[in-house]
């Protein structure tokens, strides 16, 4: 059993890089980076001097290392908790999360004693009379095949074509290949 979970864990760990990378190869194919994003809104409304502010925000951003630096930092950023600052807020990522964590705990934990509020005794009734397994196992099958293809539409619709691609593959990789 302890040589399962070892495997396991040693095999999370290349995976976990693996998609951090994908994310951050996604986040570096657009042709402009986030600093010419942020310094052509400002110029649009009307802040002129943050032009010549270019230069100082990539070198405070860490725009101008090399890509695999730039993914060193942002991976150690990850571990250390140190996501930057947001654009939309002015704020510390991190603090914004803490700050919207208590809302997305209780979300969580309502919808878990949900499904394990209908799911064990749903469980436990499909495994013991055959009547409920005869009535329940189709629709079962059914919104489970329908939950599993309506992900990606989904996705695709909130995050663009790329997105929901990209979690196509990897949810293919990950749930049926591992």
């Amino acid at each position: 059993m302890w040589l399962y979970i070892a495997r396991r864990v040693f095999v999370l760990i290349p995976t976990l890089l693996l998609i951090m990378l994908v994310g951050f190869i996604i986040m570096q194919l657009p042709p402009s980076d986030f600093v010419d994003q942020y310094v052509n809104r400002e110029a649009a409304r009307g802040n002129t001097g943050i032009a010549d502010q270019e230069e100082s925000l990539r070198i405070q951003f860490g725009l101008d290392q090399p890509m695999p630096v730039q993914f060193v930092n942002w991976v150690g950023g990850f571990f250390t908790g140190e996501f930057g600052i947001s654009f939309a807020d002015k704020r510390e990522v991190s603090a914004i999360i803490m700050e919207r964590l208590p809302a997305t705990l209780a979300i969580a934990g309502m919808a878990f004693l949900l499904s394990w509020g209908i799911g064990i005794p749903l469980g436990v009734a499909m495994g013991t009379v055959p009547a409920v397994a005869a009535f329940f196992t189709p629709l079962v099958r059914f919104f489970s095949v329908l939950a599993g293809i309506a992900w990606i539409p989904i996705a695709t619709l909130w995050f663009g074509y790329g997105f929901g691609a990209i979690t196509f593959v990897i949810f293919n990789a990950v749930f049926f290949v591992a």
